[in-house]
């Protein structure tokens, strides 16, 4: 694993693939150019992911890849997109849009109990999506024509619902914005 203190710098330039591979991060990563994920990669990201740029993670192939995040994602710096492609998007920690978009469009997101969302950006999970247990959120928006399955989720704070489909349990604090 990539352990606490230690950075990874994935800079511009050339083609970066995560091949059949188990990565933990424990340290920060900073992420500024495309990712290629393929034949089931999994990223566990306990430490920072800081998005940089504008840039995404791309499925390349093979089994399902995943992408657990139980430390923060974060992105900055820009106001344009980044996207998380079509591969799992497992979250339990925080998810710091500062700046522009997230978009997960996967249609495979997994939002579990203690999943926060903040950040004056826009998390926009354009695609399916479960949701699981309580979470917190900013700055989440639903769109797209997805279906958003609740398991006894519970939403504490605010988010925008533009599109697709809710379906499942689904609970909203007293309070709190739908």
């Amino acid at each position: 694993p990539l352990g606490a203190g230690d950075t990874l710098h994935i800079v511009a330039g050339g083609n970066k693939f995560f091949n059949a591979v188990t990565f933990t991060n424990q340290g920060t990563v900073n992420w500024a150019d495309t990712l290629y994920l393929q034949s089931g990669a999994v990223l566990n990201n306990a430490g920072l992911w800081l998005a940089s740029g504008d840039h995404g993670f791309v499925n390349n192939g093979g089994a399902t890849s995943v992408f657990n995040n139980t430390g923060t994602f974060r992105k900055a710096g820009t106001g344009g997109t980044s996207s998380i492609g079509n591969f799992a998007f497992v979250n339990s920690g925080i998810v710091d849009v500062q700046s522009g978009t997230l978009l997960l469009a996967g249609g495979n997101v997994a939002i579990n109990a203690g999943s926060q969302f903040i950040g004056a950006g826009v998390t926009n999970v354009g695609s399916n999506a479960t949701f699981s247990g309580a979470f917190t959120s900013a700055n989440l928006l639903l769109s797209g024509g997805g279906v958003f399955t609740g398991n006894s989720a519970v939403l504490g704070g605010s988010v925008n619902f533009a599109g697709g489909y809710i379906s499942g349990s689904w609970e909203i604090a007293a309070g709190q914005t739908l």
